[in-house]
């Protein structure tokens, strides 16, 4: 699901400015009371899971509302606000 709402397993590699490279997710939230969902960009690092808010994704299905969180960090460029690049080193190189 994660891989085709990114638009593709390697759109979900995110080089951290320590040079490490992880796969990241969008988790889509709901809270109590709320009709919205939530999305956040999330990956692991170091042991620990670094999230960081995308936006509102409410939408019809999950499958949708995950390629709504993928747009919104492409577009709110979440991961370069961050210190973060899309992509492999070798990509980069």
């Amino acid at each position: 699901m994660q891989d085709e709402a990114a638009g593709g397993a390697e759109k979900r590699h995110l080089l951290l400015a320590d040079g490490s490279l992880v796969l990241a997710s969008i988790n889509v939230r709901s809270f109590r009371r709320a009709k919205q969902l939530y999305g956040y960009l999330q990956f692991k690092h170091m042991g620990k899971t670094v999230t960081r808010y995308v936006g509102s994704v409410t939408a019809d299905s999950k499958q949708k509302s995950l390629e709504l969180g993928w747009a919104l960090v492409r577009t709110k460029q979440t991961a370069e606000a961050n210190g973060w690049t899309w992509g492999s080193p070798k990509a980069k190189g």
